[in-house]
């Protein structure tokens, strides 16, 4: 674009230079000189009596001002345009590093979840192989209670006939001489160091205040009633 508008002016200065020299010519005003020095600007106009070349000046100068205002709109336009190449850069930076930090927590949590259903499931293999071990005991039962169940009527009545015998044995037996030997014997033992005072005259004062360890007086101040006292 900038090379376009050095040409356009320089064309521009060339045919107003040519333009100044046909209209010195007319007048017989030619100057012989050294090529001037191109204008700063293009706002320089022709002040000559040619008008092709007055329309020809103010085309050119009228293109290069649309060159330099399309140059400046180009410019302003790419200027914005980076702005908002910067701006939504910028937003997108953001965003990226948001959706990054929300990855990382979602991985944090699907590895939490992951370990969870490892757990959940090592206890539901653990929970299955307790049923398996359960199911397994109860079939190995189950024989020795079926047989309980089915002869629970038939051991009931058992029970009883058994019940029934142990009470006729009981009393033969607290009736038999060598039963009633054995409890004399055994009481008597029980009097220890007495034995001979008690099986004298087990309801006498001696045989008492000797199982309580105190004197025969002593033990009669306290039972004034007693038998030998």
């Amino acid at each position: 674009m900038s090379k376009a508008i050095f040409t356009i002016k320089k064309a521009k200065n060339v045919l107003k230079e040519y333009y100044d020299s046909v209209d010195n010519e007319q007048v017989g005003l030619i100057q012989v000189s050294e090529d001037p020095a191109p204008p700063d600007t293009f706002e320089d106009t022709y002040s000559g009596q040619n008008e092709n070349a007055k329309t020809v000046l103010k085309l050119l100068g009228d293109i290069v001002k649309a060159t330099v205002k399309e140059q400046y709109a180009e410019h302003d336009t790419e200027k914005a345009a980076q702005h908002d190449y910067e701006d939504s850069m910028e937003s997108l930076t953001k965003g990226e590093a948001k959706y990054e930090e929300s990855i990382v927590k979602l991985k944090k949590a699907l590895a939490g979840k992951e370990k969870d259903l490892d757990a959940a499931f090592e206890s539901e293999t653990k929970k299955e192989k307790e049923q398996i071990a359960i199911e397994r005991y109860i079939a190995k039962l189950k024989p020795g209670c079926d047989f309980i169940l089915n002869k629970y009527d038939e051991r009931k009545t058992a029970r009883k006939a058994e019940k029934k015998a142990l009470g006729t044995a009981q009393s033969k037996l607290k009736g038999s001489p060598s039963y009633k030997s054995a409890i004399a014997k055994a009481k008597e033992d029980g009097f220890g160091k007495c034995k001979d005072l008690c099986v004298a005259d087990e309801a006498g004062a001696e045989c008492k205040a000797c199982q309580g360890g105190i004197s025969v007086p002593g033990y009669c101040a306290g039972h004034s009633g007693a038998k030998g006292c």
